[in-house]
């Protein structure tokens, strides 16, 4: 309720009508289907399964939250489960990663950007978030959504050797249209994202994402956090990251506010 002096004392998201401050209510994971991704799908599945498990208190009954899942490869998109049963959702997934480990189909683009269309159409709890791995670049399609809903976050997970930047398409532009993350993943990489998934359910708002290939030389970014942020995540990637001084942080007086026992240091991914 409203004070007289028209103070509320706590922050009702529902009421401001910004869904994004919000945590997510619906997960949609979409998988492709190529040779390429075969063992990264196999792994996917003990992934998913801690992932749910830890969101979860009870993964028996039916959950507040929305799973889904899609598949998808050069030719067509598929909605393969959706529920709110997550330990059925558990189940669909895994059959279904063990599907794809076998997959000896090579593509050389994927139908990553109807994915997107896809899963606006399946999302029913707002605010939704997905999660694309893919291998391989975005083929062009007459169905690339433009804009894209803001009730949806789009994350990219591009599988790679770890040297290499995924490329600068359509699909890395609707990832930075959403707030989304655009992360490349190796392949002993895809074990270490059960924290990132788990972590980013409550982290709903992106404020920087960016990269830089020399850093021989100090570099510095600058964002901005909303006075009604509950927490702001700081996630930087990197070789030598977790060493002395290599990352540093301060406020717009240039003072340091880094605190060393609340970093954690973990897996390139």
């Amino acid at each position: 309720g409203w004070f007289a002096d028209g103070q509320c004392p706590q922050m009702n998201v529902n009421a401001i009508a910004d869904p994004r401050q919000h945590s997510f209510r619906q997960m949609i994971f979409a998988v492709e289907s190529s040779s390429a991704m075969g063992a990264a799908a196999s792994r996917l599945i003990d992934v998913i399964k801690s992932t749910i498990v830890q969101l979860e208190s009870d993964t028996h009954s039916p959950s507040e939250m929305q799973y889904s899942l899609i598949v998808y490869d050069d030719k067509e998109v598929r909605t393969i489960s959706s529920t709110n049963q997550p330990d059925a959702f558990i189940d669909q997934f895994s059959t279904t990663m063990a599907e794809l480990a076998k997959n000896e189909n090579e593509i050389d683009q994927s139908l990553s950007l109807d994915v997107i269309r896809k899963a606006q159409e399946i999302a029913i709890l707002f605010p939704t978030t997905l999660f694309l791995f893919t291998s391989q670049p975005s083929k062009h399609s007459a169905n690339d959504s433009r804009p894209i809903s803001r009730n949806v976050q789009v994350n990219v997970f591009t599988l790679g050797d770890g040297t290499t930047l995924p490329e600068n398409d359509d699909l890395t532009y609707h990832q930075r249209e959403t707030s989304g993350r655009n992360i490349p993943v190796t392949m002993e990489g895809i074990t270490n994202l059960t924290s990132l998934l788990v972590s980013s359910f409550d982290e709903n708002s992106l404020v920087l994402d960016d990269a830089a290939e020399d850093c021989s030389k100090s570099i510095a970014f600058s964002f901005l956090v909303e006075d009604v942020a509950t927490a702001a995540v700081i996630n930087v990637v990197g070789l030598g990251v977790q060493e002395e001084n290599m990352v540093l942080l301060s406020d717009s007086a240039s003072k340091c506010i880094f605190r060393s026992n609340h970093a954690s240091y973990g897996h390139h991914y």
